[in-house]
């Protein structure tokens, strides 16, 4: 019993050892479980808070599309489960009576564009011979810059010979005119308020338009417009009312045209040019009731160069289109001292220029291009450099300045430099002219009443003209006939010179009762020659040259003329 007994309790001992092993604690697990039970909370309580902030983009597309069946298709898919069979096929045979699909189409190419630029909206490569309409689509397109300038050409043309024949329309009251070697005259009308007291500086005239420079008026000023330039552009067709009315601060001397008529250049006595752009509406200038119950617009410049202190720094003697005036896109411009300074005529396409010459709106201005000094410390016949008093560009690279010592100085871009003098002759040159007809040909006036006719290829004139007791202000030749020009002296009398008629003096010579200031022709005219003659009563009119002054007297007078000087040397 006592060993069953031990027994009983080293069993009990064993298992109460046991027990003990079995229900041992591992501490470090539970608190890994712990730690990764919190963070499980956490990543869920920040996935709550970040589902209230996120807002998923949906997208769908289709990954296979199949079109709908057509009903041809359908009816071939159940054609042959029909209780049907097929009769015959097209083979061409039946043409003539049954249409048929199998011959191939005419195929070609075409194009169109829309919004269409201009008329033409489509074409093609293909042009057919019965199809004219598309033959001149096809010409138009292939030469449109030469057919742009024809049309150009074509209107000015047009619109000239309206404003011509408006001018001498009829028998107008003051048509009448002394002169002998004209038909006819218009005056215009000067009794305006804002050009009492002025004196005509300057004109010019070509293409049916008209610009008359004014000084500041000599009476007392009232307003403050009377000591300011103005400038008044006039229709030849519209002699009682300038068709613009501009105003510069400072004394217009000299001015162009444009060759399209809707610029004005203007220089100044105080070393400025002006550009005016006759197309700018009346909104963008000053309006002044100069008038009784009239509003009058008075224009300022476009563009100026007056900040451009460098250019010019003594007044604008000359300006003028540098090579031919059809195809005018530079203008030059040339000072007391010989300074000449070529310009570019450029459009304005934005809105915003930093230009300071330019006026707020403006649509043009002019960018130096390049300055020579043309009789700078160079020695002339008289031993001294002189200063300009005209210029003329008649192609696009040689420049002709006269100087106040009788001197004409050609001039190219490369500073290529020859002299034109009359021999004996020390008095300052009035004007240059050259022939349109033969451009070799150049005709100077001078002071002291000589005219003299050069040749290009020599520096000595080949023939001239002393008119004694007076003083030639200016000579041009005609628009018209190669032999015939003229010229205008300081005793008020108009001299026309045909030189197939008559050689060694004027073929008339007239004399106006009031003082003359000066004198343009036409030279745009196509029907007649035009003479604008300006007084130093501030009036102007145009004189009708007779028809045998206008009209060749042989088909080929610029041969005989040609021969005629060549004659004379």
């Amino acid at each position: 019993m006592q060993s069953n007994q031990t027994t009983s309790e080293h069993d009990s001992a064993s298992s109460r050892s046991h027990d003990m092993v079995a229900t041992t604690i591992n501490f470090s697990g539970a608190k890994q479980r712990s730690v990764e039970s919190k963070t499980r909370k956490r990543v869920l309580n920040r996935r709550n808070d970040l589902l209230t902030l996120i807002q998923l983009d949906f997208n769908s597309f289709d990954l296979f599309d199949l079109a709908p069946v057509t009903e041809y298709n359908f009816y071939i898919k159940n054609f042959g489960s029909q209780n049907s069979g097929q009769a015959s096929t097209q083979c061409n045979d039946d043409a003539i009576e049954i249409e048929i699909q199998t011959d191939q189409p005419e195929v070609g190419d075409r194009w169109s564009q829309h919004p269409p630029d201009g008329a033409i909206a489509c074409g093609g490569t293909t042009v057919t011979e019965d199809s004219p309409h598309l033959r001149m689509l096809a010409a138009m397109r292939d030469d449109s810059n030469r057919f742009s300038e024809f049309l150009v050409y074509a209107s000015d043309i047009i619109d000239s010979s309206f404003e011509e024949a408006l001018l001498w329309r009829g028998n107008k009251p003051n048509s009448f005119t002394p002169i002998t070697s004209c038909d006819a005259s218009t005056k215009f009308n000067t009794n305006i308020p804002y050009l009492h007291g002025r004196k005509i500086l300057h004109t010019i005239f070509g293409n049916g338009m008209i610009a008359v420079t004014f000084g500041g008026a000599c009476h007392d000023v009232t307003t403050r417009i009377d000591q300011r330039g103005i400038i008044t552009v006039w229709k030849v067709s519209n002699n009682e009312q300038p068709y613009r009315i501009l105003i510069c601060d400072a004394s217009p001397v000299t001015c162009c045209f444009a060759h399209n008529k809707k610029i004005l250049f203007v220089g100044t006595d105080d070393g400025c040019v002006l550009l005016y752009d006759l197309t700018e509406p009346t909104t963008m200038h000053q309006q002044m009731e100069l008038e009784k119950n009239m509003m009058t617009v008075m224009r300022n410049a476009t563009y100026t160069t007056g900040w451009q202190n460098e250019i010019h720094t003594s007044p604008i003697v000359c300006l003028g289109s540098v090579g031919s005036f059809e195809n005018m896109s530079q203008l030059f411009s040339i000072d007391e001292s010989a300074r000449l300074c070529v310009w570019v005529v450029v459009d304005i396409i934005s809105d915003v220029d930093d230009d300071v010459g330019l006026v707020p709106h403006g649509r043009v201005k002019l960018v130096k291009s390049s300055v020579i000094n043309v009789i700078s410390n160079k020695p002339s016949s008289s031993g001294l450099g002189g200063s300009a008093t005209f210029a003329v560009c008649p192609d696009s690279n040689t420049f002709y300045v006269g100087t106040d010592l009788g001197d004409v100085i050609s001039c190219t871009r490369e500073n290529k430099t020859r002299t034109y003098n009359l021999p004996g002759n020390k008095s300052s040159v009035t004007s240059i002219s050259f022939n349109q007809f033969i451009s070799t040909l150049m005709l100077v006036s001078y002071k002291s009443g000589d005219i003299a006719l050069f040749m290009l290829d020599r520096d000595t004139p080949v023939i001239s003209w002393p008119l004694d007791g007076t003083s030639i202000l200016s000579c041009d030749w005609s628009n018209s006939r190669p032999s015939v020009f003229f010229s205008l002296d300081s005793t008020n009398h108009l001299q026309v010179w045909d030189l197939m008629a008559m050689d060694a003096a004027p073929v008339s010579d007239d004399s106006f009762e009031q003082k003359v200031i000066c004198f343009s022709v036409d030279g745009h005219s196509q029907k007649s020659t035009n003479l604008l003659v300006a007084f130093d009563s501030c009036e102007f009119e145009i004189l009708k040259m007779k028809s045998h002054f206008v009209n060749s007297v042989s088909t080929d007078e610029v041969e005989q003329m040609t021969s005629l000087v060549q004659s004379f040397g």
